[in-house]
């Protein structure tokens, strides 16, 4: 959505997406606090090299399983109560 070169407005941004602009000026400013995005000039988005690189179809795909594939399974997982020390050697 964000131009290789260049940058786009979160108006536009807003729009291609049927988002409303404040939620999306809100979700994006906090990956340019993060420094995935950048703000060139005020409301437009431009790409930084982090968020280039999760373009990459192959790294756009892995970040897609490990958030929707991996990520929700490791909140299920209960390692205290189940994998204790005492509890491996058996003792009580």
């Amino acid at each position: 959505m964000i131009p290789s070169g260049g940058q786009i407005s979160f108006d536009e941004i807003a729009q291609k997406t049927g988002l409303q602009k404040g939620a999306v000026r809100r979700l994006l400013r906090h990956a340019m606090a993060m420094h995935i995005l950048r703000e060139p000039e005020p409301e437009m988005v431009a790409h930084t090299r982090i968020s280039k690189f999760l373009t990459i179809p192959y790294i756009n795909g892995w970040v897609n399983f490990e958030s929707k594939d991996t990520w929700p399974a490791t909140t299920r997982v209960n390692i205290q109560g189940s994998f204790t020390l005492e509890k491996r050697i058996g003792i009580s």
